[in-house]
């Protein structure tokens, strides 16, 4: 869906998987799975990683987007989501990062 917008995408099978994998590529935006432990991702990348930008998404809806906001996350998306939905956070996002001060990022 992402590689259709433009993105790169790296895909894995675990939090290990990824956590290993932004140490040799740190990204720019994360999409984390909270129904696959996502979570403790969360405030990992948030700790060590406070500029990269995290979408959460959760077949869970409004209850966890309030949880994964509290964790961290800069959006959410609830399962089952579209490419135009996921592209439209995406932006915002974005947008939300251009508005920030230099010295947020």
């Amino acid at each position: 869906m992402l590689e259709t917008l433009g993105y790169r995408v790296d895909t894995v099978a675990s939090g290990a998987a990824a956590y290993l994998r932004t140490i040799v590529r740190p990204p720019d935006l994360l999409v984390i799975d909270l129904d696959l432990g996502g979570d403790v991702l969360i405030r990992l990348f948030r700790y060590e990683r406070p500029c990269a930008r995290i979408i959460a998404v959760s077949k869970w809806g409004r209850v966890m987007d309030c949880a994964a906001r509290a964790l961290g996350a800069d959006a959410f998306l609830a399962k089952p989501f579209g490419g135009d939905e996921l592209e439209r956070v995406i932006s915002s996002v974005w947008a939300k990062v251009s508005m920030e001060p230099e010295s947020a990022l």
